[in-house]
């Protein structure tokens, strides 16, 4: 079995190599930049093979008319949480631009896991990519922007914040390699165990450094303490946003947007 290495040369530089190890398991590594430093980042869990990524365009990135625009994440993304669809973040989203098509393939429970491709060899252990929700599903709408947001499933579950930084990296570099721009969404306040609050903090700041100026923060309008959701903006399950909280990450992913720093949509 191939096992793969990330590595991040430069911010503009991502660059996956097979062959990193002996190991008989999928084992990849993401090196990033910090501060002059190499900060090494695993995943022994998930296998995508070679991929070599250079950013082809200087941020930002160019959107011109009649545009179509793809979530992935979920369920959030999928609109939980609010009155109705059309109330969610992604909703809201939809009909904020009369040139932009907005095909949102978010499904609730889901990890970063379902999303990677379909070629992607991931451990029997963690969830397997679903081609009705993932980068394939994606590509088949020769998407010219992809949202993901996957706010905290991998941290409830117990994942390592290394194995969702790793397929978030990942699938930007599967959708860099197709010309395709990816904006990330941070991680969300939830009413959890302060372990898992504590991980989805620290998620929030690596997140940030590693994908900004491509980085909604959705975190810190939200949060209590650690990493609690505000009751102002609880549906009521402690996990998903009320109409309030989906109309604050519409508003950051809005003012992201509109700052143009990393795509500047020209309809």
């Amino acid at each position: 079995m191939i096992n793969t290495c990330v590595r991040a040369a430069s911010a503009l530089t991502l660059l996956l190599l097979s062959a990193c190890n002996d190991n008989s398991t999928p084992d990849s590594t993401i090196l990033l930049p910090d501060t002059g430093n190499v900060t090494i980042v695993k995943n022994e869990y998930v296998n995508c093979g070679d991929l070599e990524q250079q950013l082809k365009h200087s941020l930002p990135y160019l959107l011109q008319k009649k545009q179509d625009w793809v979530v992935l994440g979920s369920s959030s993304a999928a609109g939980a949480g609010a009155s109705n669809y059309q109330n969610s973040w992604a909703g809201m989203l939809a009909s904020q631009y009369a040139d932009v098509t907005v095909h949102n393939f978010s499904r609730g429970g889901y990890r970063t896991y379902q999303a990677l491709s379909s070629e992607c060899i991931v451990n029997l252990t963690r969830p397997q990519p679903d081609e009705a929700h993932n980068f394939e599903k994606a590509m088949s709408v020769a998407p010219d922007l992809v949202i993901i947001s996957f706010p905290s499933n991998d941290q409830a579950s117990g994942y390592a914040n290394t194995e969702a930084l790793f397929n978030l990296l990942a699938l930007r570099a599967m959708f860099e390699s197709k010309g395709v721009p990816v904006v990330i969404l941070s991680a969300q306040p939830r009413n959890v165990s302060l372990q898992v609050q504590q991980a989805l903090s620290e998620f929030y700041t690596v997140s940030a450094s590693t994908f900004s100026p491509c980085f909604v923060d959705v975190f810190q309008p939200m949060v209590s303490g650690v990493a609690m959701l505000k009751s102002d903006f609880d549906s009521g399950d402690g996990v998903h946003p009320n109409d309030a909280g989906h109309r604050v990450i519409f508003q950051q992913l809005m003012a992201m947007l509109n700052a143009k720093h990393c795509v500047d949509y020209q309809g």
